[in-house]
């Protein structure tokens, strides 16, 4: 029928159009770390796209239902909007009528996002754990940082003094810290290290070259032992777990018979069982979202006012907020045994189709605002007749109004406030929505982590907390793009340009007070890095590290029990700060040059005193030209280059970092002659990426005029297109600079100057 055809050809391009938003959102981090691992760690071209594209089928099962929403809001928003709705309700055709090929849409996509949960997200992720593998027995250096000590290896602390930036496998200046036997910890220093797969067997070996090993009792210092070698091999754990040579397969690898012979066996062995009848709920529970989000979508659509499309997408936002907070506490709670599997499961479509089903009712009877305000005169009428009853009558308001003259020049006119104000409010929309959508989807991808390693849901939400304004900070320059466009796009539409034109007003005027926003912009953007993300973005790592069942890396304040100073390195047990009281003190001073050892101290317990330690029982032994000298002490004074301020302040990573702190790290790092290119990088990077918004917007600009009747529509994919070409060209970009291949300002800001002078190139050749 032709109304069918033309209510699915009205709502299916703004499916696919969000799903592309959704999708590419969800990769923006992705692709800047794919790039680098392409381009820095010598992995195949073909892997990149292996890998986005096992990836896929776990997102799109997420963002499907989100399209689908988002996609009839707008459709029937539309049509509401332009009276279309009116019209056809009022020529005989019943909403149930309407509804038929809404729900088809609903149907298709249930079927599809039924496949992928079913057959493809199992596939895919177990493909993506076996090709990562790979990638980490290839390039095992992927994840590493030169001057970070690294504790993930069990019973072992690994640190690398320098990295070679174009051979990622070549150390320089290695320290492993053994503690497998607790008897007898083994201490090794190496001036080099290669990392290496051992033939077939995909373990890892650590070939260290021209080093010394040190093995000690900690109870019997005095049985000490150590030797030199030009070559040792060291084999590295893995983190991942295997069984006769495959890998073990997860909750979300694995299909719905799977998971069913999984629950039989764990039964049999009297294990926990519940969370595997959680997951095949889920495969049927989330594919069935694309049906309640279907008649939600139906029943706010056609009972809607007539507005914008604002509106559809704030009220798209609040039920996708809703239904995935639903699905992590419903999953949670089933895992738990706290409700029964298919209750936590089902929980979110449960809450959300019974809202759905009670604003049907309501559109059709209105039997809800009759309710409300038949309450509300009874309200109104009581309190009438009691103002009456005690005489109270209302009294006379006295107003002051203060009249400012105006100035004799405008800084702003009326139309570039108008201009603003609708750029201000899509952009915030826009922004909020990407932003809560892209925390919601790295929610429910935890919340197996959460269970699996016995974290509080209160550690997600601190997570979530912390790691929004890095959202935020990604997303700044793809929102400034996608408003610039919708906003322009839709008065080019309305041709409020041309009538502006018309005026005397010309396109550069019309952009100015939008390029003064995203000057705006550049300036928050360089705001959070320098005084929001530093701190945020630590503690949020800590908090995902948590998650994920991982140690803290070494390098928080609370956490580090190794430090590397200019002569050596330190390790203790506890620091106690107030006091300025170390215990189980050891002081490991190293030619750094050559990493061998020259003197070995431990204390049970060292003080700090105006100029000096005072070390208490403990023991120290000097290697002179290969003769030891051992000696107890009850007390010792010793004069350190660090003092208490030292321990207490934080090694950070340039993430963690202000540019100027970052800038002091580098120089150091110039005058110890360790390689810096790659801070270097990200250094400039701190400048140039906070401009990515302006030099965006500037695209934007000349294509939102070119659009035509096209509109926002348009305008949103061409957007998702441009911002996609942008982001692979600046992580390239910037993996070269980390090869050398471009200096660091070119590696930086090439992206920022192409493309800005391919805006004002575009701008210029404007008919204005």
């Amino acid at each position: 029928m032709i109304l069918d055809r033309y209510l699915v050809k009205e709502i299916v391009p703004n499916v696919l159009i969000g799903l592309l938003v959704f999708t590419f959102v969800m990769l923006m981090n992705q692709i800047l770390l794919l790039a680098e691992i392409l381009i820095t760690k010598g992995v195949e071209f073909v892997m990149i796209f292996l890998i986005i594209f096992y990836t896929l089928p776990a997102l799109t099962v997420l963002t499907i239902p989100m399209s689908l929403l988002l996609g009839v809001l707008l459709g029937l928003g539309r049509l509401n909007s332009d009276s279309e709705l009116t019209v056809m309700r009022a020529s005989g055709i019943s909403m149930y009528r309407l509804m038929v090929p809404v729900l088809g849409i609903g149907v298709v996509c249930w079927l599809l996002c039924s496949y992928l949960i079913q057959v493809s997200v199992p596939w895919g992720n177990y493909e993506l754990t076996k090709l990562m593998f790979r990638v980490l027995t290839t390039n095992a250096t992927s994840q590493l940082k030169p001057r970070i000590f690294y504790s993930d290896f069990p019973n072992m602390v690994l640190y690398v003094q320098d990295i070679s930036s174009k051979e990622k496998n070549h150390w320089k200046g290695v320290l492993i810290f053994d503690e497998s036997q607790p008897d007898k910890t083994r201490l090794l220093l190496a001036e080099e290290g290669v990392v290496q797969e051992k033939g077939d067997s995909r373990q890892l070996e650590l070939e260290l070259k021209v080093g010394s090993w040190h093995e000690v009792n900690p109870v019997h210092p005095q049985d000490y032992s150590f030797g030199f070698f030009l070559q040792n091999i060291f084999p590295l754990p893995t983190p991942l777990k295997w069984t006769q040579g495959e890998i073990q397969k997860g909750d979300r690898e694995q299909t719905i018979s799977e998971l069913k012979e999984r629950i039989k066996e764990y039964k049999a062995k009297k294990l926990p069982w519940r969370f595997l009848e959680v997951e095949i709920h889920k495969k049927y529970a989330i594919p069935f979202a694309c049906f309640v989000f279907s008649f939600l979508a139906i029943t706010l659509g056609f009972s809607s006012r007539r507005g914008s499309r604002s509106s559809a997408y704030a009220i798209s936002i609040g039920i996708i907020l809703a239904y995935y907070v639903f699905l992590i506490a419903g999953e949670r709670f089933g895992d738990a045994g706290t409700v029964s599997p298919w209750v936590g499961a089902w929980m979110a479509n449960l809450f959300l189709g019974g809202f759905g089903s009670i604003l049907f009712l309501h559109s059709n009877t209105g039997a809800i605002s009759k309710g409300i305000q038949k309450a509300w005169n009874l309200f109104a009428e009581s309190r009438v007749a009691a103002l009456e009853r005690t005489g109270t009558t209302a009294r006379r308001r006295v107003r002051i109004v203060i009249r400012i003259r105006r100035m004799p020049w405008r800084l702003f006119t009326l139309l570039d406030k108008y201009l603003v104000r609708e750029f201000l409010k899509k952009f915030v929309l826009i922004l909020v929505a990407l932003v809560l959508i892209a925390e919601l989807i790295e929610g429910v991808q935890l919340v197996d982590d959460i269970f699996i390693n016995k974290v509080s849901g209160a550690v997600l939400f601190q997570y979530l907390k912390f790691h929004f304004p890095q959202w935020v900070f990604f997303v700044l320059p793809v929102t400034a793009l996608t408003t610039t466009l919708v906003t322009f796009g839709l008065l080019t539409k309305n041709s409020e340009i041309i009538a502006m034109k018309s005026s005397g007003i010309s396109l550069y005027r019309i952009s100015l007070p939008i390029i003064v926003v995203a000057l705006f912009l550049c300036g928050t953007a360089f705001w959070l890095q320098e005084y929001i993300l530093p701190s945020a973005n630590k503690i949020a790592n800590n908090y995902r590290r948590q998650i994920k069942g991982q140690p803290p890396e070494t390098y928080s304040a609370f956490e580090r029990h190794w430090l590397s100073g200019p002569d050596g390195f330190y390790n203790y047990d506890l620091f106690d700060g107030r006091r300025n009281i170390m215990y189980g003190f050891s002081i490991y001073r190293i030619d750094m040059q050559t990493f061998t050892m020259k003197e070995r101290i431990y204390a049970k317990s060292a003080i700090f005193r105006q100029d000096h330690w005072d070390l208490r029982d403990g023991w120290q032994r000097k290697f002179l030209e290969g003769q030891l000298e051992y000696a107890l002490f009850q007390r010792m004074q010793v004069q350190l280059p660090v003092n208490p301020g030292y321990f207490k302040a934080e090694t950070e990573l340039p993430s963690e970092m202000t540019f100027a702190a970052l800038r002091r790290y580098i120089q150091k790092m110039k005058d110890r002659g360790f390689d810096y290119v790659r801070f270097a990088v990200d250094l400039q990077a701190k400048l140039s990426f906070p401009m990515v918004s302006l030099v965006l917007t500037l695209i934007a600009i000349p294509f939102s005029f070119t659009t035509g009747k096209r509109g926002a529509l348009y305008g949103i994919g061409l957007s998702v297109v441009m911002g996609i070409v942008f982001w692979f060209f600046l992580a390239l970009t910037k993996s070269l600079g980390y090869l050398e291949i471009f200096n660091p300002f070119l590696a930086a800001w090439t992206p920022n100057i192409l493309a800005m002078m391919l805006g004002l190139y575009l701008l210029f050749k404007l008919r204005t």
